[in-house]
């Protein structure tokens, strides 16, 4: 592939016109793209050979991987007579043998049931701690990016929207479309929420004034008093049956311990996850009261 703009810098060298076996970098595929016509331990072995290792050396060095990634058993056979996590395993093993400087994952377990994605991203987790190398993972999955992601890069258009630890984009999102993306499930959005200084910067939700600050006045900064503004809020920062708030429900959701319920407030709908396991759902068509908590409003002027 040739660059289409810009340039590719490693650990202070440019790159991007170094010949494939000379980056230093190793590829998982979300396709396995394993040699059909080798065995386990030939696909694992492959890199290495290419690098004219000695045997003794080579076969150590294999062993030691194959061990990691627990595929004794499977050795002398191919791929095609794997199962998708077992081709994936070696996948990753025939990537860790090198010992590159850096790891390249294009979605390497959407392929894979979710029992098998979960026991590989351990898998994957474990080993970035104990090599220390970089791994850059894509993936379409935020619990994924969270669980493994120590820096997350939110990518739209092929434009980078936000970078930083999962806390920083969760508690912290540049911008709605960062907001709205992450977290399950997405934050709730008021529009056009009238905002006043009288002293003090406040935002009208509902009939309702909540005083604003700290980062939501940063916001602010640069707005006219009366301005208008879109209000996120975070589903777990709805309190049912408490509040100064009225609202219809629409139909609730039992996920396991927590229950969705969507609330239908003068026409928007809000979405609250209470604590619970649906034993006792509210009814669809009763009026509740609900409560907000103002220290978690995100503005997006």
């Amino acid at each position: 592939e040739e660059v289409s703009a810009g340039e590719i810098w490693m650990d202070g060298n440019r790159i991007d016109s170094l010949p494939p076996e000379d980056r230093d970098m190793a590829m998982i595929f979300q396709n396995y793209s394993l040699y059909p016509h080798f065995t386990v331990y030939e696909n694992i072995a492959f890199p290495l050979k290419n690098l004219h290792m000695p045997r003794e050396e080579l076969h150590a060095t294999v062993m030691e991987i194959v061990h990691a990634l627990g595929l004794e058993k499977l050795l002398d056979r191919r791929p095609g007579e794997l199962s998708g996590g077992q081709r994936q395993r070696v996948a990753i093993g025939r990537a860790l043998v090198r010992r590159p400087r850096l790891f390249l994952m294009d979605e390497p377990f959407s392929n894979l049931d979710a029992p098998m994605r979960q026991s590989l991203r351990l898998l994957v987790k474990r080993l970035h701690q104990k090599l220390g190398t970089t791994f850059i993972y894509v993936t379409h999955d935020q619990m994924e990016a969270f669980s493994l992601g120590t820096r997350i890069a939110v990518m739209r258009d092929g434009i980078i929207e936000q970078t930083g630890t999962p806390q920083e984009l969760y508690n912290d999102p540049a911008n709605r479309f960062v907001a709205s993306f992450l977290g399950q499930p997405s934050m709730n959005f008021v529009e056009n929420v009238p905002v006043f200084f009288d002293g003090a910067w406040q935002a009208e939700i509902f009939g309702v004034r909540y005083l604003l600050t700290g980062q939501q006045v940063e916001k602010l900064k640069d707005l006219p008093s009366g301005s208008k503004t879109a209000v996120g809020i975070r589903p777990v920062n709805i309190t049912l049956h408490a509040g100064p708030h009225r609202g219809t429900v629409e139909y609730a959701e039992p996920i396991g311990t927590e229950t969705m319920v969507h609330l239908n407030v003068s026409g928007e709908t809000l979405i609250a996850v209470i604590p619970g396991d649906g034993g006792s759902l509210p009814v669809r068509g009763t009026e509740v009261s609900f409560g907000l908590d103002p220290g978690r409003f995100y503005l997006f002027p």
